[in-house]
């Protein structure tokens, strides 16, 4: 399955700023894991849907 440059983006922005918000000392290093599964999930659910143009 190829990434789009906009997906890699969507991903990189989700985890980045999931991170930000809920990282602390004491968080579990499985919490990397879980973020990146949901930021893949996204992903997928968002090839689900119909493309939208603006020219429509």
């Amino acid at each position: 399955m190829d990434l789009y440059e906009d997906e890699v983006a969507l991903w990189s922005d989700f985890v980045a700023k999931t991170l930000t918000k809920t990282f602390t000392l004491t968080m579990p290093p499985e919490m990397l894991k879980i973020i990146a599964d949901l930021a893949d999930k996204f992903i997928l659910e968002r090839r689900k849907r119909e493309v939208v143009s603006e020219d429509k």
